[in-house]
């Protein structure tokens, strides 16, 4: 993967984009989008340091693309680490056990003769408990058990301290009614809401809510919790746990529940804890957390062919708090509704499976989606099936940071289409997305006028034949100040879309998709995709091996549009690009000379950039072949564009 080495070590002497930058007469520093310029059109609070790092120098956006996704896939084994990595991308500086491993605190603070009854009462007290509780016991439990045990409840007594810190600040509306409110607005389409005297209220009410709250002491909890999860998980894994039977303690923050090695059915109340040692298990609740007296809820399974169902926040939610869980092996199946298997809504949600053929299922805001917070799924191996509608599989909102990571396996991404639940603005027959690697804001620059960028989001893909389907806006995409990646690092795959598609962004917003290795099919059929930009946007494909094949629509395959910037870059392979009249391959259409001579957008760069370095390619367009080098300019703009095959 020589992308992210020459870009960030500089180890290739020559910059293989200079003959593009050559034949369209411009520099690399005037390759990108003009943000100056657009900075005159508004914007929105909470911009990411990404955005403004990508956007400065385009060639970083498949540079970090594998940077992050290779680490990702490479620090998998741990949950604490992929929170850690996701919370770095949304800009939260938390980095738990830099100096020191974070379940060694916790263990120097096990009660030696009483760990489990030591840890609940410093949990209850936390709480602020006051009734007497009847516990069952707990010495009678293996070692490594009792321990695993107590260092949760030790870590959980310190989530709930710093999960009121996150809060100490929010208005006085009360949490209940202030989560819902933030759960309405991330998770329901917002354009919904957004004419009248009563929409504005209700957004300047979550500004104030967003402005509150502390997102660093949320991080902070999760962080030292999945640590706490890692530590337990890797210390049972060698334990004799046959003999373990189910029991049940209270604690003002929800139950302590131990499974057995059979069976066992988990419904109710969200518990704090539940910690199950093997069998095939049915789950209607856990790993959510999203009212008052559930601050955190934890599931850690470890064995066993399980089936997770609820209609609700679920398996991996932290709605206002902490919801993690992790199911270390078997054939697993997830089913959600809305805010489901790794999610974040002012809280962290994730979800960590360790193997097996999985089967994820949710509709919206799932499967790696945080809006102001953080929402990872991380999936280790398996041939696994993801399916869900609408702010999915890798979707980020203001503040937030979803991240979906599946490590190895022959798997299938699927954002349903033709829903009417959530249909496009730009063709009503398809589903607005907003899946697959997306960072989505709130544009109110025609409407209130208070905007908020977006967040980032992340799908990476270590290895296997895949499949991604989807509707309009997804695989790699961004809207208005948001950033949107899909990183598939090795496979033969398949990638089909409607409009806004593979690496394709609108409205002030970053998309990219980096495929490393594989003969892959990218196919979309409406408009902007494969590496295109609109409306100060910036959008680029990189694939770096193999002999794909492209089925493009207009404004594609490099293409930029009123102002955006489009990269398209294939490093290597037999390639075939199939492409309907149009902007695309290698060129920019900034719009009619005469209806922008009275605007600032006439003097900034409209840009489509297309190089292929290297097989034998077959081009549809006649002017586009082996070995030429082709530009574009309009009259009366700075609308250029300029490919090479190299």
């Amino acid at each position: 993967m020589l992308v992210g080495i020459w870009l960030t070590a500089g180890l290739l002497a020559a910059n293989p984009w200079a003959p593009v930058y050559e034949a369209a007469g411009i520099t690399r520093d005037e390759a990108r989008v003009d943000t100056a310029r657009a900075a005159l059109y508004g914007g929105g609070l909470y911009r990411l340091p990404l955005y403004e790092l990508m956007q400065q120098d385009p060639l970083q956006v498949p540079a970090l693309g594998e940077m992050y996704g290779a680490g990702f896939v490479a620090e998998s084994g741990s949950l604490a680490a992929a929170l850690i990595r996701a919370g770095q991308l949304s800009g939260l500086g938390v980095r738990r056990g830099l100096v020191a491993p974070v379940a060694d605190g916790f263990r120097k603070q096990l009660d030696a003769d009483h760990p489990v009854e030591a840890a609940l009462a410093k949990l209850r007290a936390a709480a602020g408990a006051t009734a007497a509780y009847d516990d069952p016991p707990a010495n009678d439990l293996p070692p490594e058990l009792q321990q695993g045990l107590a260092m949760l409840l030790l870590a959980s007594a310190d989530a709930v301290a710093w999960r009121a810190r996150a809060f100490e600040q929010v208005p006085a509306a009360g949490l209940a009614r202030n989560l819902a409110d933030l759960t309405r607005f991330a998770v329901v389409d917002p354009n919904e809401d957004e004419a009248g005297t009563e929409s504005l209220a209700h957004e300047r009410r979550l500004d104030r809510l967003v402005a509150a709250l502390d997102l660093a002491s949320l991080d902070v909890a999760a962080v030292d919790l999945a640590f706490v999860l890692d530590d337990a998980r890797q210390k049972l894994a060698g334990a004799d746990l046959s003999g373990v039977k189910t029991r049940l303690w209270s604690t003002p923050v929800g139950s302590l529940i131990l499974g057995g090695a059979g069976r066992d059915d988990y419904s109710g109340p969200p518990p704090l804890l539940v910690l199950d040692v093997g069998g095939d298990d049915h789950y209607a609740t856990g790993a959510v957390a999203a009212t008052d007296d559930r601050p955190v809820s934890l599931v850690l399974d470890l064995a066993g062919d399980d089936v997770y169902d609820s209609a609700g926040p679920s398996w991996g939610a932290g709605i206002g708090g902490v919801g993690l869980l992790v199911d270390v092996a078997g054939n697993d199946q997830y089913t959600g509704g809305d805010s489901t298997q790794g999610c974040g809504v002012a809280g962290v949600g994730a979800l960590w499976d360790g193997g097996g053929n999985d089967q994820y299922r949710g509709r919206c805001h799932a499967q790696g989606s945080a809006s102001f917070g953080l929402g990872v799924l991380v999936d280790r191996d398996g041939d696994d099936t993801y399916t869900a509608v609408h702010r999915s599989q890798g979707y980020g909102y203001t503040l937030g940071s979803g991240v979906l990571v599946d490590v190895r396996g022959k798997d299938t991404y699927v954002a349903e289409d033709g829903s009417t639940l959530f249909p496009s603005a730009q063709a009503a027959d398809h589903t607005s997305s907003l899946c697959q690697g997306f960072g989505f804001g709130r544009r109110a620059d025609f409407t209130t006028g208070h905007s908020l960028s977006g967040g980032t989001g992340w799908l990476v893909d270590g290895e296997g034949d895949d499949q991604y389907s989807c509707g309009v806006f997804g695989q790699g995409g961004g809207y208005w100040y948001g950033v949107g990646m899909l990183c598939d690092l090795g496979g033969n795959d398949q990638y089909h879309g409607v409009w806004y598609v593979q690496g394709a962004a609108a409205h002030f917003a970053v998309g990219g998709l980096l495929d490393a290795a594989g003969n892959d099919r990218y196919e979309a059929t409406h408009n902007m995709a494969q590496g295109a930009g609109h409306d100060f946007s910036l959008g680029f494909l990189c694939d770096q091996a193999g002999n794909d094949a492209y089925l493009a629509p207009n404004l594609a395959l490099g293409a930029g549009n009123a102002n955006g910037v489009g990269y398209f870059w294939e490093v290597a392979g037999d390639d075939t690009y199939t492409a309907k009249d149009g902007v695309n391959l290698g060129r920019g259409s900034s719009g009619p000379a005469d209806k922008l001579k009275t605007s600032p957008r006439i003097a900034a760069a409209t840009l489509g950039l297309f190089l292929d370095e290297g097989g034998t390619d077959t081009y549809s367009r006649t002017e586009c072949g082996d070995g030429k080098a082709w530009h574009q300019e309009e009259p009366g703009t700075a609308g250029r564009g300029a490919g090479v095959d190299r």
